[in-house]
Formats: C-alpha cells, structure tokens, sequence
C-alpha cells in the first residue's frame, strides 16, 4: 500500500555440516515467516553449509559438502510471498 515490505530475519536451528538438513529448517523457517507476511526473509551467513568463521579459518579450501543445496532450498520456496 505504502511501498513497504515486511521483513523477517531466520534464527535456523543448524547442524554443522549438514547441508540437507539445514535446508530444509532453513524452508520451515521461510514457510514460518510467509505464513506471518513476510515480504522477504533474511539468513545468517553460511547457514546452509553451518560452518562458522572459526570452522573456516582452519581448512585449507572451501567446505566440500553443501554444494548445490542453495539451488536447491531456493526451488522449494517458489511458492512463498510474491
């Protein structure tokens, strides 16, 4: 009505590690905030991977596991707030 949206930030519940599982609390999350009208919903950074700064500073390269889940947790909220 105004221009407005309504934002909503995600507190996901994280394995580290565990990209499948951390896609789906990060779609329960999206769900939740659509169904409360939420324009748009923010997330922590490298919650879909759940590796920490910490985690990161110690490996030689990138985390290996989680790769392509991001594509993947997008398709499955299409259907949230146009």
């Amino acid at each position: 009505m105004f221009g407005f949206y309504r934002l909503a930030a995600a507190v996901p519940k994280l394995k580290v590690a565990d990209a499948a599982f951390n896609t789906e609390e990060l779609r329960r999350c999206f769900r939740q905030a659509a169904e409360n009208g939420a324009d748009a919903v923010v997330f922590p950074e490298l919650c879909v991977t759940g590796y920490s700064c910490g985690d990161l500073f110690f490996q030689a390269g990138p985390p290996r596991r989680g790769g392509g889940r991001a594509g993947h947790s997008a398709r499955g909220c299409r259907s949230g707030p146009q």
